[in-house]
Order: structure tokens, then sequence, then C-alpha cells
């Protein structure tokens, strides 16, 4: 559904971008992008290894936005971690500062050297980027703990509880939001969901990650903070992690549950609710919003969770508490999306009930959307950016 905007903010959290490069604005540089303006920070310059925290927005000429992180909190970038698919990006960031803002224009053959513009980004349309330098972010340091506060389960992990939390222990079927730092044996951290500025959701009871993670997380309460200390057959085991966890390693794990999420339920109606458009688009207005209603072209704001016409939940922005952003009628989301949502008012609450051929087709998206399946998505417009 998410297309262009989703693979720009997944890469933005997995892939590099390098720094060093001149401040002269209209510059052609090597690979032939443009700087339209330059505004220079006053903060550290961005190094190889550095955690950033940016703003990105791209549009095309005319000045349809693709994908826009403004009004959020920003995307988290790791330095160093690879190339990026659409060419020019990591030449586009190069010599900036923290507080630093760039605009550029990356040529379409640039952009898109293998012709895959991912269905947006029509033919000869160059990609105008404005980016923001927000922060560098301090890498996590392990948490301190006493060994003789240690206890120990009957697996073998040993654990230290460094905050307590409140209410009833998570469950099976419990989803929780969590935050967690692993470390290798000689403290090198290999990984943390701080640094990607997002906590991870898990549910309890479903092996989602290594055993010795979910035993643990499955005693702890909303708020609590517990350092872990796994032994590897309840880690990433005698195979370990190629180039990043080694074989038979003991790990250390801070982890903190941010919060418990329950898991959305179709909104209720009556049979009698609903509309039906000549599309054979249904919709159920549960209630009005007295907003503007937003134009193809207009960058949107929404919450949403989609069922199955059983009921069974299988994508949910308020799960992962985190809105969704995108430019309505340009083709970034679901046919379906796009009639609906260009009629609604901003905080208009309201039920689609999308017929295949106006979602994923014949085909579906197997295993999570059956082919010829009708969705039943339940949205709130937030907001026109």
């Amino acid at each position: 559904m998410q297309k262009f905007i989703s693979l720009l903010l997944f890469l933005f959290l997995f892939h590099a971008i390098t720094a060093c490069g001149s401040d002269d604005l209209n510059r052609l540089t090597e690979m032939g992008i443009i700087v339209n303006s330059d505004e220079p920070g006053s903060g550290a310059t961005v190094t190889e290894s550095d955690m950033i925290r940016i703003h990105f927005s791209a549009k095309l000429s005319d000045g349809t936005v693709l994908a826009d992180t403004r009004g959020s909190s920003g995307e988290m970038v790791a330095m160093g971690s690879g190339g990026l698919p659409i060419v020019g990006w990591e030449e586009s960031m190069l010599g900036m500062k923290v507080g630093g803002k760039r605009s550029v224009t990356i040529p379409h053959n640039v952009a898109f050297p293998d012709g895959d513009a991912f269905g947006v980004v029509p033919d000869g349309e160059d990609l105008i980027l404005d980016l923001e330098i927000l922060e560098i972010i301090e890498e996590p340091t392990a948490w301190d703990y006493n060994s003789s506060d240690l206890q120990e389960t009957e697996s073998g992990i040993r654990f230290n509880i460094r905050q307590e939390g409140s209410g009833e222990k998570l469950t099976d079927g419990n989803r929780a939001s969590i935050h967690y730092s692993g470390y290798l044996a000689d403290g090198t951290l290999f990984y943390s969901s701080r640094l990607s500025g997002e906590a991870a959701v898990f549910q309890v009871g479903v092996d989602e990650f290594i055993p010795g993670f979910d035993e643990m997380i499955a005693d702890m309460r909303n708020g609590e903070q517990r350092t872990a200390i796994i032994p590897a057959d309840l880690a990433f085991g005698a195979q370990g992690i190629e180039g990043m966890i080694p074989a038979n390693e003991e790990i250390t794990m801070d982890i903190e549950v941010t919060s418990v999420i329950s898991e959305p339920t179709p909104w209720s109606f009556n049979d009698t609710d609903v509309i039906e458009t000549d599309s054979g688009l249904e919709y159920v207005i549960h209630e009005e919003g007295d907003g503007a209603r937003p134009s193809s072209g207009d960058m949107i704001t929404v919450h949403y969770s989609g069922f199955l016409t059983n009921g069974n939940l299988f994508d949910s922005s308020v799960m992962r508490d985190q809105p969704f952003r995108f430019t309505v009628g340009r083709g970034q989301v679901i046919e379906g999306w796009d009639m609906g949502l260009q009629d609604m008012r901003v905080g208009e609450r309201r039920t689609l009930i999308i017929p295949y051929y106006l979602a994923y087709g014949e085909d579906g998206r197997p295993p999570v959307i059956p082919p010829r399946a009708t969705l039943i998505f339940d949205v709130e417009l937030i907001s026109i950016d």
C-alpha cells in the first residue's frame, strides 16, 4: 500500500549516507545533481559511523509531494550501512552539518538508472529533495547493574530489574511496544531500537525473536526496564550472525516495555448505514469531520486499521502508534483508498469497504491478503499537511 513513501522511509532507516563536499550554490556534483539551495548548519559534521535524525521531502518539478517527514519527529538514518538503491541520495547529503538545510534536484537518469521509478515518478521527471539534518544521535551505553542483584530463570537467563513496571504482567497475545539494545560479551553494541528512533512492537508468546528475549518480555510489566544476560543457546546459537554475532556468543540485552498495545477491533455499524458508490466502494461514516476535504496531490495524515471480512486484522498504524502520511490521488495507495479518502473531511472517522478490484485484485498479496479479497479499513483523517 505504501509504495514509494514506505520504501523511502525503510531505506532511510537501514542505509547510509556519507558526508563531505562543497557548499557552493547551484553547483553540479560529479553525478550531475544540482544543488538548488544550501543553508549551512552550525553543528557537527555527520560522519560515516553516525546515526542521524533528519527531515526530508521528495517532490516532482510540478510540486507534487511524494514523501514528506515534516510534521513528524523526523526519520533516523544509519550511517555506514551500505549504498542507497535510489542513486544520488548519498551525494545529496555530502558536506551537511547539524542544523543545515539543502535542496537538490536529482536528474531522472541519475536517480533511476535502471528505469525503475516505483511506478510513481513519471519517465523523465527529475526528483527534488529538501533535506535537513536535525541531530546526531549518541550511541546508547549498557545499563549498570550489580552482579549480586541478578536473578536467574530456570532456563539459565540472568536478569536485573532496573526499574519496576506497573499493572499486570504481559500475557500471551498481548502486543507491546519495546525499546531494546543488544551487546556482545565484550560490550560492543550490535543493535539498538533507540538508534532507529522507534520502539519495536512484539506479540507475546509468538516467538518473534530469539527465545531468551521472548521469555523475558513475557514476564515484564508496562514501564519495566531490565537487563537480561542471555546464554548462546537462547540467543543466536552455534551459528550466530555473520559479521554481527559470533558463534556461541552470550549476549546482554537492555529491555524496556514502553507501552502495552490493545489490538484494534473493527468498528461496528448497521448494514442500513452503508453507503454504496458507483464504483462499488462502500463506506460508513462513524463521526463527521469539520475540516477541509483533501484534493488530489495533497499530503495527508491518517490512522487506519485494515481487516479481512472475517475480522482478522492484517495491518494497523494504530498498532504501530505511527500515523501514515502519503500523497492522495497519486497512486501511492490502493485505488479504493484514493477514492474514499478524497471524499472525507479532516476529523472524520469512516469505514471503507473496498472490493478486490479496487484493492489488491485477483491475486491478492499472499499470505496476508487472499486472492479477490474484499478489505475493510477503519480510517481517521487526521490532517491535510
